[in-house]
């Protein structure tokens, strides 16, 4: 009589979703499969929901012999008599809910719905040498001096009561000039965190140029050459401007569904969403 309307795509793995994921076409997704979305991981899965048994219809039967006729009541006052309390009270005594075997219709189930999608696109790099990443060890190592060293210049500046608002502009500071001891110990505290934040940044760019020296190196490839590196997420700008434009489109369309119907939903894409 009642199945539950089955829920197949639970069944499946990570694996055998990603594997659909591949052959995947970007125009399928513009067409409305899905919306690219960096934000997600392969892909973003909306759980559905099991069917309903239908419910068994009944009807209300008088378990009193008595209806009302036979000579006590004529069925008009029957009936108005049954609207008073003592009526209701008969009513709820000698009356009851029996099935009448036949049943609601059933309420179907809904499958899995796979509702954002996360393409991937090739990524290549350079396999570069032993010169070449010293070059670029001294021209990280320049850079993050001279930041150093402005740093250390502001801290003069707020010192003597001055710092740079937003639109560049110097303003007073609240604290106003520091003088003695405390001008002495400010620039002190500077100084020591504009260099720890200079070693730090250094160790960043270092420790990513030695990953992609051994990921040159474990390509198998030789110096100067390029190797197929890790595929990477694909962002909005790697879509045509039509592309993109029904990208937006739909992200708006699914806000305005979501506030039609007064339930949270996720817009896929906001302001500064690809912004890296």
């Amino acid at each position: 009589m009642y199945k539950s309307t089955p829920i197949t795509k639970k069944a499946k793995t990570a694996s055998e979703y990603n594997s659909a994921l591949k052959q995947t076409t970007s125009s399928d997704l513009i067409a409305g499969a899905g919306i690219v979305n960096p934000g997600f991981k392969s892909y973003d899965l909306k759980l559905g929901k099991e069917g309903e048994q239908g419910k068994e219809i009944t009807t209300t039967v008088n378990t009193d012999d008595y209806d009302g006729s036979g000579g006590y009541m004529d069925n008009d006052k029957w009936a108005a008599w049954l609207k008073t309390d003592a009526g209701k009270a008969y009513t709820a005594r000698n009356t009851k809910e029996v099935g009448t075997g036949e049943f609601e219709p059933d309420k179907p189930g809904t499958p899995d719905e796979i509702i954002d999608y996360q393409t991937k696109r090739k990524a290549y790099k350079d396999n570069v040498g032993d010169l070449e990443n010293r070059e670029m060890n001294r021209v990280t190592k320049k850079a993050e001096k001279d930041v150093r060293r402005g740093k250390i210049k502001s801290a003069r500046s707020e010192a003597k009561g001055y710092t740079i608002n937003e639109k560049g502009e110097a303003v007073e500071t609240k604290a106003g000039k520091l003088k003695g001891k405390a001008k002495r110990d400010f620039m002190k505290k500077s100084r020591q965190k504009a260099k720890a934040e200079e070693r730090a940044a250094e160790t960043r760019s270092f420790k990513t140029r030695a990953a992609n020296a051994a990921e040159g190196q474990a390509s198998g490839q030789g110096l100067d050459t390029r190797f197929r590196s890790k595929d990477v997420d694909e962002s909005q700008a790697d879509w045509t401007r039509k592309q993109q434009g029904a990208m937006i489109a739909q992200g708006k369309e699914q806000e305005r569904l979501a506030k039609e119907k007064g339930t949270p939903m996720r817009a896929p894409l906001k302001k500064n969403y690809f912004k890296k």
